[in-house]
């Protein structure tokens, strides 16, 4: 296979064809490429640095945990994850420094803030953990549908303190509110959802992403396919996959569990098909963050995204989990880790 990037996009892919007389040559034989890998439910500023989930959702010094954060989306870049979708933390301007290769982390595709993270006795104004505000934290409030237009926690989570996976949140017109104002956008809402009944809120008011959704069933998958959301979890993978809801990688790691990011690719190969876990890694994601016709692929057209390996993943899948194996990282045509000699870095020039 001959694959032809110029300007940081694929120009050409073909097979049996010799690269073109003139343009730079790099043998890559007896390797293989498989387009840049996508997380889809990252919290890029719950940085490492913190003892324990509680510290992680106070208030950090922003300047220390700009810091952190660049730190962060250089390793996920170094593992081979080229694009992530943000769920709740980061802003626009993070979005706007990796773009520029101020920072050489992944793309940013940022969805808005998640959860309320002050104490029961807390008195603090709400706007300091707002996107808006001061927001080194992860949440970000809403009171009524006037305030509703962006992501939405539509039960209790992990991280939440006075609630439980169990309680709903917000009202119809609330979340009709968000759905509107998305869909002015060209955009859409994704809701951080356990249980069923926070899941089945979620998709009659219009949402169209569930993130987490462990707790899916059969008949729930199939409303889930009916209205085309998308959703993700590790019990409920199997489910989904034979009622064909497509699922997306998703890590959605805070602190010190970052490193694990690529361990969900061997977990996931207990109850999916390889090419499906690879799909949910690139093409789906693609799909959910609407960017199909740009990322995901190696394909002409496309932005050339690609991380090249010692294996086929179609035959193993533990090499996208492997750091031994992962022999280099290309983000937009510049070469942001390598170990092969033929491929040297490139990305701290900016483009």
């Amino acid at each position: 296979m001959t694959i032809t990037v110029s300007g940081g996009i694929f120009m050409e892919v073909s097979v049996g064809q010799p690269p073109h007389d003139g343009i730079q040559s790099i043998d890559l034989g007896g390797k293989y490429v498989c387009p840049g890998l996508i997380d889809d439910h990252v919290h890029v500023t719950a940085t490492t640095g913190e003892a324990d989930l509680k510290s992680t959702c106070k208030n950090i010094p922003a300047l220390m945990n700009n810091f952190r954060t660049t730190f962060l989306a250089r390793e996920m870049l170094q593992r081979g994850f080229t694009t992530a979708r943000d769920c709740g933390g980061a802003d626009g301007s993070l979005k706007d420094a990796i773009d520029e290769w101020l920072i050489a982390g992944h793309a940013l595709s940022q969805t808005g803030g998640h959860g309320d993270q002050r104490a029961s006795f807390s008195d603090e104004d709400p706007t300091t953990k707002c996107c808006a505000g001061h927001r080194s934290g992860t949440g970000c409030l809403y009171d009524g549908p006037t305030e509703c237009s962006v992501a939405v926690m539509s039960g209790g989570g992990v991280a939440s303190r006075l609630n439980n996976l169990a309680h709903p949140q917000f009202l119809d017109e609330e979340l009709s509110a968000m759905v509107h104002t998305t869909a002015s956008y060209d955009t859409y809402v994704t809701a951080h959802a356990y249980t069923i009944r926070a899941m089945r809120h979620m998709i009659n008011n219009g949402v169209l992403g569930i993130e987490h959704g462990n707790f899916l069933d059969e008949d729930l998958a199939e409303l889930m396919a009916a209205k085309a959301v998308l959703g993700s979890g590790l019990n409920a993978l199997k489910v989904a996959y034979e009622a064909d809801v497509t699922t997306c990688f998703g890590s959605d790691l805070i602190a010190g569990m970052h490193q694990f990011q690529r361990r969900e690719f061997t977990i996931q190969s207990q109850v999916l098909p390889l090419l499906a876990i690879v799909r949910s890694a690139t093409i789906d994601c693609a799909k959910m963050m609407r960017r199909e016709d740009r990322i995901g692929q190696t394909t002409e057209g496309f932005m050339a995204d690609m991380v090249v390996l010692t294996e086929n993943p179609l035959m193993d899948i533990t090499v996208l989990d492997s750091k031994k194996k992962l022999l280099a990282v290309i983000k937009g045509g510049h070469i942001a880790f390598s170990s092969v000699k033929e491929l040297p870095f490139t990305i701290n020039r900016k483009p």
